[in-house]
């Protein structure tokens, strides 16, 4: 994906500041080497242990999750949870990337759904936040 916006970039690259980007939360986090999604599934499996041990292996992520919802309704707790699980994380290629791109103009907007602060210490690290 990288590639196609990096190719989008240097077709505009006369149009700093008239680019707006999406990111949605599928980025590679390290140093897990997981999608936010796949992390969330590590987090209940290993949470749900034997409840979800009889179920065949692709059924263990959707079951942990719904018992993992079900015993911890309040979504602040399970926020809470999950921002303890990845206080490590370490921006990916992908946000140092990005974070370059908005430092250098090309992108004034940024709409994210990632529930992580990667970017945030890509752009810290750019000394943009």
């Amino acid at each position: 994906m990288i590639a196609v916006i990096a190719d989008q970039l240097k077709l505009f690259r006369h149009q700093l500041g008239k680019h707006v980007v999406f990111v949605g939360s599928d980025a590679v986090l390290q140093p897990y080497e997981a999608t936010v999604e796949q992390l969330l599934e590590r987090m209940a499996v290993e949470w749900a242990g034997e409840i979800v041990a009889a179920l065949p292996p692709d059924q263990r992520p959707k079951a942990a999750l719904a018992a993992f919802a079900d015993t911890h309704p309040d979504h602040a707790e399970r926020c809470a949870q999950l921002a303890e699980r990845i206080k490590d994380l370490r921006p990916g290629e992908g946000h140092i990337q990005l974070a370059r791109l908005i430092k250098d103009g090309y992108v004034p907007l940024l709409f994210t759904t990632s529930p992580d602060d990667s970017l945030e210490r890509a752009l810290a690290a750019q000394k943009m936040v």
